[in-house]
């Protein structure tokens, strides 16, 4: 794929998972869209700043304010969460999350 149809595939990944969380349905819509997600991530294509901010906060806000995630679900949001933290970029992204203790 050329690059703007990288990042228009990644937005309407986004987009996916935006309207998945939204419903409340994450184990049909927004696990499938994450794992799309992580096959993007997996075939080296690019994903926007702008969308990687986007998703960086819906899966922040999935795994730490959604009561009774599945863990399994949760782990697999993590791992994706992390993998998009970790991308090396030439400017850092325009990002601030609230940090919440990991126990209560």
């Amino acid at each position: 794929l050329s690059l703007p149809n990288q990042e228009a595939r990644a937005w309407a990944i986004v987009e996916e998972i935006k309207r998945g969380v939204s419903e409340g349905d994450f184990h049909l819509r927004t696990r499938t869209a994450v794992h799309a997600l992580k096959r993007h991530l997996d075939l080296k294509r690019s994903v926007s700043p702008d969308a990687r901010v986007v998703v960086i906060k819906i899966l922040y806000s999935s795994i730490t304010d959604v009561e009774d995630l599945d863990q399994m679900l949760q782990r697999g949001f993590a791992k994706v969460l992390c993998r998009l933290l970790k991308r090396r970029e030439d400017e850092p992204l325009p990002l601030c999350l609230a940090w919440r203790p990991l126990f209560h």
